[in-house]
């Protein structure tokens, strides 16, 4: 066994329980049924694809992420224990710190992608800047990507960064019941049923 291998053993003996359980749950749903269709993606968009797929264990793999990035962070493992919307924006914010301390940038989507995972739909202009900060991430990672990425995949991409962005305008149209993130899966194949209908009537 090598060294490094060691190491990282001993750091994982050093995590929660319950960390460290969601930490292996969601390396092995990676392995498991890893999308070729994402490779390349930025995470935000990966993690939008997830969520439209039913993936399981998504908040898992994003926790397992989290440790590779930034091991041991202490906020991580109380998201584990307690995935409420409080301590996901507490840890969306610690890991926005973390990008600006450690100067690296990458951590933001970290913390996107847990505002993404945490965020419920919206009823007023509570966390509205969470919200405005997750749709223009999403949107900024679609436009790079949309030129190079198959016709389908931009179509899935397409449909939730823009039903992400509608939310505030239509929650009198979707459940309370989902996170902001499945309802906008929702509204974003909503937004584009006429035009679908109307192309197959031209075909």
């Amino acid at each position: 066994m090598s060294a490094d291998r060691t190491s990282d053993d001993a750091d994982d003996a050093d995590l929660p329980a319950v960390q460290r359980d969601a930490v292996s749950t969601g390396a092995a749903a990676d392995s498991a049924d890893w999308d070729q269709r994402l490779k390349g993606l930025p995470r935000l968009l990966r993690f939008a694809m997830l969520i439209s797929g039913n993936a399981r264990h998504i908040k898992q793999r994003l926790i397992a992420e989290i440790n590779e990035l930034c091991p041991n962070l202490p906020l991580n493992a109380a998201w584990a224990a307690a995935p409420d919307l409080g301590t996901g924006l507490a840890l969306a914010a610690e890991l926005d710190r973390c990008a600006v301390s450690q100067n690296e940038p990458n951590l933001r989507s970290l913390a996107d992608c847990v505002r993404l995972l945490c965020l419920p739909l919206p009823r007023d202009a509570t966390y509205f800047e969470e919200y405005r900060r997750v749709g223009k991430a999403l949107v900024q990672a679609f436009r790079k990507i949309e030129g190079d990425a198959e016709e389908q995949l931009c179509c899935d991409l397409e449909r939730f960064a823009f039903g992400w962005a509608a939310l505030p305008a239509c929650t009198d149209l979707l459940s309370k019941n989902f996170s902001a993130a499945v309802n906008a899966t929702i509204l974003g194949a909503n937004m584009v049923e006429r035009r679908i209908a109307a192309a197959k009537t031209a075909v």
